[in-house]
This record gives structure tokens, sequence and C-alpha cells, in this order.
């Protein structure tokens, strides 16, 4: 069976307009759209304010983060104070009630002033240990 062939005539010319076209356009009114786009922006600006104040919850957010940030960094200095209270009674029950070196004192004495400074490296050493371990036993990429 024979193929048709397509049809190779030239496609049809188009009509672009005249640029010496006699009309003129109307002139443009600058001011009325001047006042016109004021307007709209100003309405777009009353909007927008109006949500910002009153479905947005950006500020409302950071307000209620910084008031607890605020708080759990009292309470944290008020029992780091708490901490550094009891190791002080208990340094004075160490050296006076314990017939231990005093090499032996001074070591427990030093690590007991030093620990609140060391515990969250050890915690973090651990932690990520375990991550680690639990990610290779799940078959999942650790994250760091």
């Amino acid at each position: 069976m024979a193929r048709k062939r397509p049809n190779t005539t030239s496609p049809a010319k188009t009509i672009l307009p005249s640029t010496t076209s006699t009309t003129t356009p109307p002139p443009i009114n600058y001011s009325k759209n001047f006042i016109d786009v004021k307007t709209q922006n100003d309405m777009l600006t009353e909007q927008y304010t109006d949500i910002e104040e009153n479905y947005s919850t950006d500020e409302k957010k950071a307000y209620y983060l910084k008031q607890k940030l605020f708080s759990l960094k009292s309470l944290n200095y008020f029992l780091f104070y708490i901490y550094y209270a009891f190791a002080v009674v208990l340094t004075y029950v160490i050296i006076m009630y314990y017939n231990i070196g005093k090499y032996t004192k001074f070591f427990l004495i030093i690590l007991l002033f030093v620990l609140p400074f060391t515990v969250t490296i050890i915690e973090n050493f651990f932690i990520d240990r375990f991550n680690y371990v639990s990610s290779v036993m799940k078959g999942q990429v650790y994250v760091k």
C-alpha cells in the first residue's frame, strides 16, 4: 500500500498591521491610574496588617519561646547553685568522715566540682554511640 504524501504547499501568509496607522491612541490619564494604584496599595496594606495581627502566630510563638527559654535558664541556674551547695556539704563530709588517702579525697572533690561541666560531654558521647549502633542495626544511614 502506498503512503500519501503530505501537503507541501506553502503556509498561509499572515497580514501584519501597518506601522503607519493614522489613528492615535487616546491619551493615558496617569493621575487616575496613580490614584487607583495608591487606593489598591492602601487596601492591600490594611489587609496584610489585619492578617499579620489577627492570624499570624510567628511573633506569639517567638514570645512564648523566649519566656520558656528564660524560665529554663533560671531553673538551670537555680539547680546549678543547689548542686554546688550540695557539693560543699559533701566535700565537708568526705574530708571529715572518710578515712581515705588525701590524694583520693582531693581527686573525689575535684571530680565533684568538675562533674557539671563534663557530664554533658559524656552524655553526648554515649548518646551518639547509641544512635550509631541503633542505626546500624536498623540498616539506616547514621546522621550525627
